[in-house]
């Protein structure tokens, strides 16, 4: 992880950070529900505060990075695209 992704000259987190304390909480939570579930968890909580966050994320790779993090696997993709808002990725990937 790049300095910038970890935080800013005044050591407050970054954007990316964020992306991936939420990506582990529901990684989490994904034990307990379904992706259709967590989704509606996400929409409900987060999304009004991370569409505004993604315009500000830096690292390229942050997506690909989640899902290595996570493990190559179901549960990881499904979050993934609902950390990215992509909704056609996410009905590809909890079929």
């Amino acid at each position: 992880m790049s300095d910038t992704a970890s935080g800013d000259e005044d050591g407050l987190p970054m954007v990316e950070d964020y992306y991936r304390l939420i990506a582990w909480f529901l990684f989490e939570l994904s034990y307990e529900r379904g992706p259709e579930p967590l989704l509606k968890f996400f929409q409900d909580n987060f999304e009004a505060q991370f569409k505004k966050m993604k315009p500000l994320i830096l690292e390229d790779s942050l997506f690909d990075d989640i899902i290595s993090t996570l493990g190559d696997n179901q549960p990881s993709k499904v979050i993934s695209a609902i950390l990215e808002q992509d909704m056609a990725k996410f009905w590809k990937e909890k079929a």
